[in-house]
């Protein structure tokens, strides 16, 4: 599995350890170094590949930098994408779903879940609100202190109980 994170989370190389220790724990797989990762001249990515057979791409990055990502092959031709961001704009998850599944139809979207807050105009978003809780070593999101706590039901069950699967469907009142 990839592992992709987007520099501006990261703060330092201790974090960059710290999420690697927690990805073998997460997998029960040999994780490989981060390396650096360019995407069409875009700021920077950190980059890790999980030994654990599985057929997918997690990525940690703001909303705007994850429509960077479907049209790579190695992405779209995985089977699922989960997305450890905010979903700042309605809809934004069914528009990305769209688009990954215009290239790619068996490809799952799964969304990490979501807080309501505030901004400083007085809007409400949905946001992914990382904390620097538990023994982690760096900022998480719920999901991905659920996905560690089921860790144990193994890598794919542990996403299907943290995250939230992207339906194409759009329901009233969505």
């Amino acid at each position: 599995m990839y592992w992709i994170l987007e520099a501006g989370i990261c703060a330092s190389s201790k974090e960059l350890e710290a999420r690697k220790e927690f990805i073998q724990e997460v997998t029960g797989a040999e994780v490989s170094e981060w390396v650096c990762y360019n995407l069409y001249e875009r700021p920077k990515f950190f980059l890790c590949i999980s030994n654990d057979g599985v057929n997918g791409t997690f990525i940690t990055a703001h909303v705007n930098k994850i429509y960077n990502f479907y049209r790579l092959k190695q992405v779209y031709e995985d089977s699922f994408i989960v997305a450890n961001t905010c979903m700042w704009e309605k809809q934004w998850d069914k528009d990305l779903l769209r688009r990954i599944q215009s290239i790619n139809k068996g490809t799952e979207l799964w969304l990490s879940k979501q807080d309501v807050s505030i901004d400083y105009h007085y809007l409400l978003h949905k946001s992914t609100t990382l904390y620097r809780y538990g023994r982690f070593g760096f900022y998480t999101s719920l999901s991905e202190r659920e996905m560690f706590s089921n860790r144990k039901s193994g890598l794919l069950e542990a996403i299907r109980k943290s995250f939230i699967r992207v339906s194409p469907i759009i329901l009233p009142g969505e």
